[in-house]
C-alpha cells in the first residue's frame, strides 16, 4: 500500500548510485500506480519520512535525493511523480 518506505525497500538499492536510486523510485511509482490506476483512490506515497523528534529521517531515499543540502526536496519530487503517474 505504500510507494516509498525505507523499511520495505529491496537491499539491492544499497548497491546503486544516487542517480540510479532516483530512477528506480520513479520507475516503481509509475509502474505500481499505473497497474492499479482507477482501483486505488488514496495512496500512502512516502511512509515514515520523519523521526520521532520531527526531523527528516536519514534514509536511503533522503540521501539519494540530496540529503541535508536539499532537505525535504526528495519528498517534493516523489509526490510530483506520484501526481504525474
Amino acid at each position: 500500500h505504500v510507494l516509498v518506505w525505507h523499511v520495505t525497500s529491496p537491499p539491492i538499492l544499497e548497491t546503486l548510485t544516487h542517480a540510479e536510486i532516483r530512477e528506480q523510485v520513479r520507475r516503481h511509482i509509475f509502474t505500481v500506480m499505473g497497474h492499479y490506476r482507477g482501483r486505488i483512490k488514496v495512496w500512502d506515497v512516502v511512509n515514515e519520512a520523519l523521526t520521532p523528534d520531527g526531523t527528516l529521517a536519514n534514509t536511503i531515499f533522503y540521501k539519494a535525493f540530496g540529503g541535508e543540502e536539499h532537505g525535504s526536496a526528495y519528498m517534493d519530487q516523489i509526490y510530483k511523480w506520484a501526481h504525474e503517474a
